[in-house]
């Protein structure tokens, strides 16, 4: 679909990737539904002017709302979710960001797969944020079909 990548041997089979200095994110899944992810490594940006540009108003408002070491999280946490979706449509940044709220969720809620709407087909949707490693935040975006989530550390050291 789109820009998205694909195997023509078996189209069923879903797959997206994302990295980010040594860290890499792989997706997979079947049945033909789609899926997206984002990782992140979560660092000082300028938080407020990327949000102009990319947030719904509420998530911007949402942002304001956070204590000052909240925000780096809250940040990063609307941003992996809205990359995460885009990519499992395959659309890059052509998609208008802006009309899109992600689900806000705290650092105590990462168990959870958050359902949200997209605005320009209203179909439902699911993301889901953890930390792959510490510092590490990362998405993962699929239908509401997708009932199991499982993912596993890959540490080359060990």
């Amino acid at each position: 679909v789109h820009c998205k990548p694909y195997l023509t041997q078996d189209p069923s089979l879903q797959f997206n990737w994302s990295h980010t200095a040594s860290h890499a994110l792989f997706a997979m899944g079947h049945a033909g539904e789609p899926l997206g992810v984002d990782v992140e490594t979560i660092k000082i940006r300028p938080f407020h002017g990327i949000a102009q540009q990319a947030f719904s108003t509420e998530e911007r408002h949402h942002l304001h709302q956070l204590p000052a070491q909240l925000l780096p999280f809250g940040f990063f946490a609307f941003w992996s979710q809205k990359e995460a979706f885009i990519k499992a449509l395959g659309v890059g940044l052509r998609y208008p960001l802006t009309r899109l709220t992600m689900p806000s969720i705290s650092p105590a809620q990462l168990k959870h797969a958050y359902p949200f709407t997209d605005p320009l087909t209203r179909q439902s949707w699911q993301s889901q944020i953890f930390f792959p490693a510490p510092g590490v935040l990362a998405a993962v975006c699929a239908r509401p079909s997708v009932h199991t989530w499982n993912y596993h550390v890959y540490d080359p050291t060990t």
